[in-house]
């Protein structure tokens, strides 16, 4: 049966594995929609309520599944809409497709309506990026943008014009060199083997340190089993990059927890006093985190060579798979007799995880959030995914939620993009349905994104959505403060009753505003069968500190609450008690 341009396109998506496509409908796309309505058997188009949302969904879908995400825009400004989060996917290394419509081909670039080169707009985003010119193009186009967004681990964009979309194989002759069929759909991911004099360079190094710590991240994922036989045959803690963190339980004796701001003091502890740093899979980017230079000798194991000695000098640098190189080395190196290193750890990792858990307990109103958050990590499905916003409660979440084996979690990493955990959640229940889905956000986040809880009601997702509501910008408000010292300003939201806003939209609605309502509240809401909103009243003032003292950042909140920051006295005597506490402590 003859095809047109759009059925070539999707019969593309089909043969590269994509069974779902996020969008928009628009008339600048009409002709892909006719062909996504006639192959519903084979691919699936999923109406997001904003393009943007449209893109974190396929960002989240290539988390969740480690295969190509696809999203789909109309001309001008759908195509605008999708950019965020493609640079999304971008930051974290992750494969996704963006198709976009275009003008008619003979009217592009002379001013017509919704006339954008999106070319050019996704050239930076975009690691492949194309204009279809004719029906016979599609087909090498789609298998160099999916092959591209595969080997690059990022973004590839297909831009279609809306007449090209209807034209008929036979219509348009192609040229000499352009045989029909002569793209290949085939794909095999490459093996990345480590080159073995570099595992025994490694290995060597690794032999001859004395506090030895691993910072892993997202690119370890598959790696799990290997990281932790290394980290216990070399008695090195590892410490955990956000996007990392499911790579062991948080209970686990052999890991510290998260870096950095949102991260935990024992990880601090272990990244300040270590001479020996294996870095696998991460280029966690805040380098006032890692050792000082010239303190620590390291490796680095990451599949992207550009990516070796970005944040801290690598002295030997594998460019390889995480799992292969992983298993090289636990073959070369013998089990370490000296503990005191990890030792040491465990003991702060103790002490903190009962820090943690005690300060949640505190009472009074309003409710802190650590109490909400405790609860629901304790609560959790072993199989839960959990998708968590950019804002304070990220922090929050970084610290308060233990992950256990088979749980799975992220956020947006590099681009910390606010509004991403409701499309990740619904990504998550179409990836893995059946599996309890929890999106976890702030009121700044969630009022970016409200539209998209229609989005899980439409495809029958029983998304649980716990929002921490502060009625504040509250990880703006305390950078404002530590970052330069000034007064908070312009933080503040009007206040948003987004219970009965997603009522609305078919939800069921619970409130927790006093701590010892808590566990119980969550407890039904996570039973019940079908989607919830849980709005937590939390306390606006609750400090977001590192985990350790910075001295810069303790003088610059002094200055701003000298100077007139709204709340001040309850935000004094919120430091004064725990855990703000120990973490103002040198």
């Amino acid at each position: 049966m003859p095809r047109n341009a759009s059925d070539i396109l999707i019969d593309g998506l089909i043969a590269w594995g994509i069974d779902i496509v996020f969008g928009l409908p628009g008339d600048g796309i009409n002709g892909v929609i006719e062909a996504l309505r006639t192959r519903q058997d084979k691919i699936r188009f999923v109406q997001a309520r904003h393009e943007e949302a449209a893109a974190f969904m396929a960002c989240g879908y290539a988390k969740w599944t480690g295969r190509i995400g696809c999203c789909l825009a109309t001309t001008g400004p759908g195509g605008i809409h999708l950019l965020n989060g493609l640079y999304d996917a971008k930051g974290d290394g992750v494969p996704v497709l963006a198709i976009t419509g275009l003008p008619y081909h003979d009217l592009i670039d002379t001013h017509t309506q919704q006339d954008v080169d999106h070319n050019k707009l996704f050239a930076d985003v975009a690691a492949y990026t194309t204009r279809i010119q004719s029906v016979a193009q599609v087909e090498s186009a789609v298998a160099l943008a999916c092959r591209t967004a595969r080997a690059r681990h990022g973004v590839a964009h297909i831009a279609i014009p809306t007449d090209v979309q209807e034209q008929m194989e036979g219509d348009v002759s192609p040229s000499p060199r352009n045989k029909p069929h002569h793209a290949s759909y085939s794909w095999q991911e490459p093996p990345l083997e480590p080159d073995l004099p570099l595992i025994e360079a490694a290995a060597g190094l690794l032999r001859g340190g004395e506090r030895i710590a691993i910072l892993a991240g997202q690119g370890a994922l598959g790696a799990r089993g290997e990281l932790r036989d290394l980290a216990d045959r070399l008695g090195a803690p590892i410490v955990k990059a956000l996007l990392g963190k499911a790579l062991v339980p948080d209970s686990d004796p052999l890991t510290t927890g998260g870096i950095g701001l949102l991260g935990t003091r024992p990880s601090q502890e272990v990244m300040e006093r270590c001479d020996t740093l294996l870095i696998v899979g991460s280029t966690f980017p805040y380098i006032e985190y890692y050792p000082k230079p010239g303190q620590a000798r390291c490796v680095q194991i990451d599949r992207d060579p550009t990516r070796i000695g970005l944040r801290y000098p690598a002295e030997i640098g594998i460019a390889a798979d995480a799992g292969a190189t992983l298993r090289a080395l636990n073959r070369a190196l013998d089990r370490r007799e000296d503990r005191r290193f990890l030792a040491d750890a465990q003991r702060w990792s103790d002490e903190w995880r009962r820090l943690m858990r005690e300060s949640a307990n505190r009472p009074g109103l309003p409710l802190k959030p650590q109490r909400v958050v405790r609860d629901l990590s304790d609560l959790l499905s072993p199989d839960a995914i959990v998708a968590v916003d950019s804002g304070q409660h990220t922090g929050i979440c970084a610290r308060l939620v233990e992950m256990q084996d088979g749980q799975m979690f992220s956020t947006s990493g590099s681009m910390a993009s606010m509004g991403a955990a409701i499309p990740y959640a619904v990504a998550a229940g179409l990836a893995h349905p059946g599996r309890q889905v929890v999106a976890v956000t702030g009121d700044g986040g969630l009022s970016m994104v409200l539209g998209e809880l229609a989005t899980c009601v439409r495809y029958g997702l029983s998304t649980k959505v716990l929002v921490l509501r502060n009625n504040t910008l509250g990880q703006i408000k305390w950078e404002q403060m530590m970052f330069l010292g000034n007064p908070e300003f312009g933080c503040d939201l009007q206040p948003i009753d987004f219970g009965r806003a997603a009522e609305a939209m078919g939800f069921r609605s619970f409130r927790i505003v006093r701590p010892e309502e808590s566990r119980a509240v969550l407890e039904e809401a996570l039973r019940h069968d079908g989607p919830v909103l849980i709005d937590a009243e939390i306390d606006p003032n609750e400090p977001l500190l590192p985990p350790k003292r910075m001295p810069n950042y303790a003088d610059n909140l002094q200055k701003a609450l000298d100077r007139g920051t709204p709340g001040a006295e309850d935000i004094k005597r919120a430091l004064a008690e725990e855990p703000a506490a120990t973490l103002l402590k040198p």
